[in-house]
């Protein structure tokens, strides 16, 4: 949902004032000017107030799902591997159903030990990849902090051009420049970021990320355990190895002979029913 002209405008002056004496206030002092002045309307005005008492962190979260234009310096390139959490999960599943299907155990038994490896694993990739994408963005903070430090102070530049000067760039080169980013700020790219030093990225991306993978991980376990919930006898271990095909088939589903690498697992869970069978007949 866009947001209306004169709320774009207004919280864009918000966020220059929450980066006072960084670039990125001069980067949204440049984007408000391209609008007229207006009263904002009662949701620019809500907004508004959750950016001042929340700051940006996790307001900026927000603007972004509404499609605020400008945002790219508080995002971060790095992506986590949520198909690698996805199959991991139906792996690992699958070596627990089929564990447990030699075992002989009540399907009671199977059902609990799923919810608490979904649980668990869920919870344990949240934290992982939370932890991750906040080193990354901590790291890409303080390498732009200091490529700012060296640049013209923002109090002190004439405008985004300046500091497109302070940068390298020729005067005439850098009035082009900074209209075309204050114009369509969504096409700056990493590299006019990284030379203006503008990036900060916030830590409510990093825990959205922690917890795509941790949704990814659940839907790994519920692709290959929800069979438990279908039937109690032994074919429920077709259902779970079709799931752990489709998981893998959606990963990797672009990748020619991407089949290939669900046989290792496939015979990994076969000797892990191989074993629950022996275990079995010992005791």
């Amino acid at each position: 949902m866009p947001l209306a002209i004169a709320d774009t405008r207004h919280l864009h002056l918000l966020l220059a004032d929450a980066a006072s004496g960084t670039p990125r206030q001069l980067w949204h002092l440049e984007i408000a000017a391209q609008f007229p002045p207006g009263p904002p309307s009662t949701l620019g005005k809500v907004l508004g107030w959750l950016v001042a008492a929340c700051g940006t962190n996790y307001s900026i979260l927000l603007l972004h799902w509404l499609q605020l234009a400008g945002l790219a310096p508080y995002r971060q390139d790095y992506r986590s591997p949520y198909a690698h959490h996805a199959k991991q999960a139906a792996q690992l599943t699958l070596y627990l159903l089929t564990t447990l299907q030699g075992l002989n155990t009540l399907n009671a038994s199977r059902e609990l030990c799923l919810i608490l490896l979904g649980l668990m694993g869920g919870v344990w990739a949240v934290w992982r990849e939370s932890s991750v994408a906040n080193q990354h963005a901590t790291a890409l903070r303080n390498a732009h902090t200091a490529t700012a430090a060296e640049l013209t102070p923002s109090e002190s530049a004439l405008g985004l051009a300046g500091l497109l000067v302070a940068a390298g760039r020729d005067y005439i080169d850098a009035q082009q420049e900074a209209h075309t980013l204050a114009t369509a700020p969504n096409t700056v790219t990493s590299k006019q970021l990284a030379e203006l030093g503008m990036q900060a990225p916030v830590t409510a991306f990093a825990h959205q990320q922690g917890l795509l993978c941790g949704l990814c991980y659940l839907a790994g376990v519920l692709a290959v355990g929800w069979s438990c919930w279908l039937t109690a006898a032994h074919w429920q271990l077709l259902v779970a190895l079709f799931g752990m095909l489709l998981v893998h088939f959606v990963a990797d589903g672009h990748q020619r002979h991407w089949w290939r690498a669900t046989l290792r697992p496939i015979a990994i869970s076969l000797a892990c029913f191989a074993a629950g069978w022996g275990l079995s007949r010992l005791y």
